[in-house]
């Protein structure tokens, strides 16, 4: 009995702190939003140092880095610049006569095709990567290319057939980048979570994010997107509450980190419109709809696309009402005012 009075406590306990900690993490992103300019400034100003630097190398070594530099520096920020980056390091790699430089060139090209949904494109520049030449630094990212083309292509191809042999190839490169990366890289974190959440195992998922985020202090980005793994963990137990949370620290943490492509406020737009709460759920889907546009990333513009027009009604119908609403309580106003003045 004495067990179970202490377990109903901790339970309350933890519930009434998650509902004192809602409203703080929805402040503190309504705030991280409205300083987005700042951060999207910060990011520009580093984009910009790095293509000054470019413009003044000597060396094509020098060109090498600092393109892959700006290459890391576009990703999850414009797609056509990524793009173009990774290019460009793929012809001053040719002209290096460095193998393994223009290897990674390739996989640079085919992972942002693979993000603007040029999932032929992007399989095409992969097959051009010969394995067996593969330098072992970057077996982990050959294997994460393949591993988000191919799960990108699950979600969104129609037939069964074709999504079951996506997944089985998915379920693959994802076991691949396990046995390459170090158990306790954030990587290998979610990575291994992801394949947990596949196999319906998501309570090991959780146990296991939520004690890494106890251990370890993580980049900015890096945390963006541990918590939206750990949000989709959280709603494959049906704990929404938990899902929430997890997309507000992920949500806010893309936007300190200054990107246009992210997943996890979409996502929590979702969930406050169902809740009811119209106002963020519309101002929030609009960001999002506004930084895929602008980054071109058309997988995000798919995905916001589906869940923007009923929103959108919803909020303008809402609005509709208010007003109308207003309308009836400033014509009573008025009766009343005329009243007392007969009076």
């Amino acid at each position: 009995m004495k067990k179970f009075l202490i377990s109903l406590f901790l339970l309350f306990f933890a519930i009434v702190s998650m509902a004192d900690e809602m409203p703080m993490l929805l402040s503190e992103l309504d705030k991280a939003i409205k300083e987005r300019p700042l951060y999207i400034k910060k990011r520009l100003e580093y984009l910009e140092r790095l293509n000054k630097m470019l413009d003044n190398s000597e060396t094509n070594e020098q060109r090498y880095h600092i393109l892959g530099e700006l290459y890391s520096g576009y990703s999850s920020f414009n797609a056509d610049s990524s793009l173009h980056v990774a290019r460009a390091i793929y012809e001053v790699a040719q002209r290096i006569q460095n193998e393994d430089y223009q290897i990674n060139a390739l996989m640079n090209m085919a992972e942002i095709s693979g993000v603007a949904g040029m999932f032929k494109e992007s399989l095409d520049l992969m097959k051009k990567v010969n394995r067996k030449r593969l330098p072992d630094y970057l077996r982990p990212y050959y294997y994460h290319v393949y591993r988000t083309v191919y799960g990108n292509m699950a979600d969104y191809t129609v037939s069964v057939a074709q999504k079951g042999q996506y997944n089985r190839l998915t379920d693959s490169y994802r076991d691949s980048i396990l046995l390459v990366n170090n158990q306790e890289s954030v990587t290998y974190q979610i990575v291994k979570a992801d394949r947990y959440n596949v196999h319906g195992q998501c309570k090991e998922a959780i146990a296991m994010l939520e004690d890494y985020t106890n251990r370890h202090k993580m980049e900015v980005h890096d945390e963006a997107i541990l918590y939206y793994t750990l949000s989709n963990s959280y709603f494959l137990i049906g704990d929404k509450e938990n899902q929430k949370r997890c997309l507000l620290l992920s949500a806010i943490a893309d936007m300190k980190s200054g990107v246009r492509e992210y997943a996890s406020l979409r996502e929590l737009a979702v969930l406050l419109y169902q809740e009811g709460d119209l106002d963020r759920a519309y101002s929030y889907l609009k960001l999002c709809m506004e930084d895929a546009a602008m980054c071109n990333a058309r997988l995000r513009i798919i995905e916001t696309l589906k869940i923007f027009p009923v929103i959108n009604e919803a909020y303008h119908l809402e609005k509709a009402r208010r007003q109308h609403k207003l309308q009836i309580m400033f014509i009573c106003i008025c009766i009343l005012s005329i009243i007392s003045i007969v009076r």
